[in-house]
């Protein structure tokens, strides 16, 4: 099985045609980050805001608007379509192999991909960053400044994570709930797409759900199925100043309760996948 799994994993990303993909996504990645970058740093100077790279970064990868509404949209689409020969492919997979064992190889190609998406745009930020603001080895002193954050809240972000992690960590943290978002999007696609034949209900759902996450964010909607997105809605587990830290008790959901709920939702989303292999089998044979 691992040796088929290889196989698949190999066709599956020569299908992707990753050199569009990337070259794609990386222009479109620069001029987005460089946008929500200078904009910030023309702020700084007009306002004499003593901003360094973190800022930058964090400014990006805390932007609901942004990360909800824009980045797990885009790749999702760029994943989805662009792809080389799909049918016809995916078809000769099915029929040459065990479908549990496409089934892994296509989770395997996922991980890969939002992997390789989400360093992509963590690289392109980095750069940018490193242009637009000073380097240093800890947060700024504006931004450890709660009444100067809460002024500019708007501009800047919710500062409530730089308490408790160092500007590392919480580079990395971040990095990691993006990664883990992207992936449970594509897996959630993939488990749709292989159960559901008319591809145009399935772009339907994925889309009334990412729509769903934003208007969730946008207002703070109490009781009932809002109890639940507070523990499972990609806000929560995309954006990392979107947990309760010690000196933020807004947000009900830690850190560590919200990566557990990630990689559960993650584990089932898969685990439901390859339980109706049998399923696939009717769909497609």
């Amino acid at each position: 099985m691992k040796n088929k799994v290889k196989s698949l994993v190999k066709i599956n990303l020569k299908l992707c045609n990753l050199p569009v993909k990337v070259g794609i996504s990386s222009l479109v990645f620069f001029i987005a980050v460089y946008m929500i970058s200078s904009r910030l740093a023309a702020i700084s100077r007009s306002y004499h805001i003593n901003l360094n790279i973190w800022d930058g970064i964090l400014k990006t990868v805390n932007y609901s608007s942004f990360i909800l509404g824009f980045y797990l949209p885009f790749v999702v689409v760029i994943t989805t379509f662009f792809n080389v020969k799909n049918d016809y492919e995916k078809c000769i997979m099915l029929r040459s192999s065990h479908k549990r064992t496409y089934i892994v190889s296509k989770s395997v190609t996922n991980s890969i991909l939002a992997f390789l998406f989400t360093s992509l745009f963590f690289v392109i930020l980095f750069i940018i960053n490193m242009f637009m603001f000073k380097y240093e080895t800890w947060w700024s002193d504006f931004v450890l400044n709660k009444e100067n954050v809460r002024e500019v809240i708007n501009t800047l972000y919710v500062n409530s994570f730089v308490y408790n992690l160092n500007p590392i960590e919480a580079v990395l943290i971040s990095y990691i709930e993006i990664f883990i978002s992207s992936l449970i999007l594509f897996s959630l696609r993939d488990l749709l797409m292989n159960y559901i034949q008319r591809k145009y209900i399935v772009y339907i759902i994925i889309s009334s759900y990412l729509i769903g996450n934003v208007i969730f964010d946008g207002f703070s909607l109490e009781g009932g199925l809002c109890e639940a997105y507070k523990y499972i809605g990609l806000d929560t587990m995309a954006l990392l100043y979107k947990h309760n830290f010690s000196q933020n008790n807004y947000f009900p959901v830690p850190l560590w309760m919200s990566l557990i709920f990630s990689f559960a939702l993650l584990a089932v989303i898969i685990a439901v996948n390859l339980l109706l292999n049998r399923r696939l089998v009717i769909s497609h044979d």
